[in-house]
């Protein structure tokens, strides 16, 4: 509560002068006549005998009380003094002073000011409604700037004085009935222009066209008080908002770029705009690239996930029965012939950089990383899935249900297992050298050394290539629709349904405790690997045949049949990039620093700019290049 001891104590012992004094009258001789031009209440005009002060019309009179006769009306003779004394003592109590005191009108005071946010040197009035008053004090979160003892009550506020914020703005006064009353009003006092916090796309920005349009946001730190937000791109107005959140977009081609005139600068304009007309701009360049950094024509469709050599190279196949390494500017390294065409990926031992690839001849060649063959060996059958390289060993499944086991080096077998029925998926290998491969009778298999130790059984044949977890867990779909979890001996240890079949490899998040699903339902789930409760799914574009690859910072990318090559947010789901190519993509993406590589049945090999930003916002690579 407000101290109004200052104001309020004044107004009250004013009034106690005003009314309350002396009770001593002065003679009756000396004020026997009605009194005007003034208040008889007050002391200095109180009536005298045989008058009392009375409302008349609008102002307070003595009147005649009716204990004096009437006037003698002058006849112009001598006045003889008679008076016979007779009074009779009948008073009627007409105009009597009965000592109730006259009504006082309720005491009232409303504090008038601007509303919204005040800047500046302000006015706040008091308006009074009841008796009359002798001042109004006026004060600024509870310390008092003014006393106004003369109507109107006002009070000037240089908000300058005060900090940025809310503050309260009270008004108090007293009459001289001893009524008080107040007001308050909480204002927002605001003289700095407003903050821009950041905006997007920022200085310096790589910005890619395939990702079109062009969407300009900012983000301020007062929003609330903001009049007007304008967003400009090359000068022509992007959005015009009054509210949050300030986004607005515009398409390439009213900027006049297409993907023929790129890279191209488009300088950016924030203009903000608070509601005491105060303004903040912000403007910078970005530079428009095309997201396709560069593509390597083949001539055959390729289906297999690249290989990267340990200098960066890339290795993939094709259906042209070629095996090709590229740099990472797009540039062939090399081209290795083989017997057949090539459709699972070939695998790059890091150690040694030597690529083992499969072909459907049934095939398995061992190349060094330049193009020249270390040995090669025959499967018997294509391959069913792409070979594990582990502890010198090279562990592959042929589509006849054959696991072999080679020796990395010179290609010798070491074992092989013949599983009952046919193997349509890649093999995951655990601890201790444990083999893991799904099979099309249904079920999945853990064998070593030639020997079957324990198999699950599921509704549907198993195409997924599974995956380990360091705790030993094995994960693996299955064409009935679940996603299953066992522990190294086969025991369950939870199992989920999603919709569709799974086809391809499932990746593994240890660091968020998740596995990422690809299905035939067009869909990408992420499941907790604690229990498989599904943390999120996103509906894709088209089939999946390409298994997600998840990268160290949190996104994820994966290939559809409509041939959109996605870029995802891990822990969201959330669209990061959606690039088209012409045709289906079976291949899985393969990930290098800022950049993305896939294969497509077009027949062209990709190099996409992922987020394509160095530190100083270009792209590591010119495009084009």
């Amino acid at each position: 509560m407000t101290d109004n001891s200052g104001i309020i104590g004044l107004l009250i012992g004013a009034v106690a002068l005003g009314c309350g004094g002396a009770t001593e009258r002065a003679p009756a001789v000396e004020q026997t006549v009605e009194v005007t031009g003034g208040d008889c209440r007050a002391k200095a005009l109180e009536c005298g005998s045989g008058f009392t002060c009375a409302l008349s019309g609008q102002a307070w009179e003595c009147q005649p009380d009716g204990s004096l006769p009437p006037p003698v009306e002058d006849t112009g003779e001598p006045d003889t003094g008679d008076d016979t004394g007779d009074d009779t003592g009948d008073d009627t109590g007409t105009g009597a002073d009965t000592g109730d005191d006259p009504e006082v009108p309720p005491l009232s005071l409303t504090l008038v000011i601007d509303s919204g946010v005040l800047s500046g040197v302000i006015t706040a009035e008091a308006t009074i409604q009841g008796d009359t008053v002798l001042g109004v004090e006026f004060q600024v979160d509870g310390k008092p700037i003014n006393t106004d003892v003369i109507p109107p009550f006002v009070a000037a506020i240089d908000t300058t004085v005060y900090g940025d914020g809310e503050h309260v703005i009270t008004a108090q006064t007293a009459d001289q009935h001893g009524q008080t009353a107040g007001d308050l009003a909480k204002r927002i006092f605001d003289n700095t222009a407003p903050l821009v916090e950041s905006t997007t796309p920022a200085a310096g920005s790589s910005v890619f066209f395939e990702d079109g349009p062009l969407t300009l946001s900012m983000q301020t730190e007062n929003s609330p008080i903001l009049d007007l937000v304008t967003l400009r791109a090359n000068g022509l107005l992007v959005g015009e908002l009054n509210a949050p959140p300030f986004e607005a977009a515009i398409e390439y081609t009213e900027l006049f770029i297409t993907a023929g005139s790129l890279p191209k600068n488009v300088y950016l304009q924030f203009r903000v705009t608070d509601t005491l007309e105060q303004i903040t701009e912000v403007a910078h360049d970005i530079t428009i690239f095309s997201r396709l950094d560069w593509k390597f024509e083949t001539l055959g469709d390729i289906w297999g996930t690249a290989g990267v050599l340990p200098d960066g190279r890339l290795v993939f196949g094709n259906h042209n029965s070629k095996l090709f390494a590229v740099t990472s500017d797009g540039d062939q390294s090399w081209v290795f012939d083989t017997d057949n065409d090539i459709t699972a990926a070939p695998v790059v031992d890091p150690d040694t950089g030597i690529t083992y690839a499969g072909t459907l001849g049934g095939t398995l060649y061992a190349i060094n990383s330049s193009g020249g063959k270390v040995w090669s060996t025959s499967l018997g059958s294509p391959p069913a899935g792409a070979a594990v390289v582990q502890n010198g060993q090279v562990v592959m499944a042929a589509f006849d249900g054959t696991v072999f086991q080679f020796n990395a080096s010179n290609g010798e077998k070491t074992w092989s297992a013949k599983l009952p029925s046919s193997i349509n998926g890649g093999t995951a290998v655990g601890p201790e050298g444990m083999v893991f491969v799904g099979s099309q009778d249904a079920k999945l298999y853990a064998v070593k050394d030639a020997i079957g130790f324990w198999h699950v059984e599921t509704g549907g044949e198993v195409w997924s290539t599974p995956v380990v977890g360091s705790d030993k867990t094995v994960y693996f779909g299955s064409n009935d629709g679940w996603v299953y979890a066992v522990d190294i001996l086969g025991e369950p240890v939870w199992q989920t349904e999603i919709e569709g079949q799974v086809w391809g490899e499932l990746a593994l998040g240890e660091e968020d405790l998740s596995l990422y699903v690809a299905s035939t339902s067009k869909k990408l789930h992420k499941l907790s690997i604690t229990n498989g409760a599904q943390l999120w799914s996103v509906k894709l574009g088209g089939l999946t045949h390409s298994s997600p690859t998840l990268t160290d910072d949190g996104l994820l990318y994966i290939g559809t049949t409509d041939g959109t090559l996605h870029g995802l947010n891990a822990e969201t789901g959330a669209t990061v990039m959606a690039f088209e190519v012409g045709a289906t993509l079976h291949a899985s993406p393969a990930i290098t620093k800022d950049r993305v590589y896939i294969g497509s049945m077009d027949r062209n090999f990709y190099s996409v700019w992922r987020y394509g930003a160095s530190p100083d916002g270009l792209p590591q690579e010119e495009p084009g290049e």
